[in-house]
Order: C-alpha cells, then structure tokens, then sequence
C-alpha cells in the first residue's frame, strides 16, 4: 500500500513537529497511525498523529507480538476458507457407520 505524503506534511505542520505522546519537538519525528494498519486502520487524517522518533519506537517495539499474532491468525483464516465444505448429510453418514 502506497502512503499519501501529503497526509505526513499535513500532519508535522499540525503539531508544529510536537510529539502527540511526550510533547518533545523532534523535527524528524515519525508520523504513526493510531489504529495500525496491520489491525485494520486506515490511512487518513483522523488516524495519524506526529510522534517523536523514541515515542513511535517504543509504540512499535509494543506491537510486534500483536502484530505476530494477527498474522499468524489471517494465515489460519486463509487456510480455512481453501478448505472444501463439507457435506452435512455426508459427515452423518460417515459418524453412523462403525
């Protein structure tokens, strides 16, 4: 997914380069979403926010299990949707016979 740079410069110029969490200005700060994309957050001006470079490290540091765990859970949705449905009639049939 391409990010909109506009939506960065829009942001910084807000905040006036303030950190959203500490209130420490950092010029280089990051622009972070509020809602992780990764968790079904969008790219747009109500999600993001201008954070400091430590600020947004320590927030991304906090999301990686998460993050992990998500993608382990989409992998496992994915394989469940390949799987052929199966018949109910079929499955009676087949707990009936010993």
């Amino acid at each position: 997914m391409k990010r909109n740079p506009r939506l960065r410069k829009i942001i910084r110029e807000k905040s006036e380069g303030f950190c959203a969490e500490c209130g420490q200005y950092d010029a280089k700060g990051e622009c972070d979403h509020i809602l992780p994309l990764f968790l079904g957050g969008q790219d747009r001006l109500e999600n993001l926010r201008w954070l400091c470079r430590r600020c947004h490290l320590e927030k991304s540091i906090g999301e990686t299990p998460v993050r992990a765990k998500s993608d382990r859970l989409r992998l496992r949705h994915e394989l469940t949707k390949r799987r052929r449905a199966i018949d109910p009639d079929r499955a009676q049939k087949q707990r009936r016979t010993p």
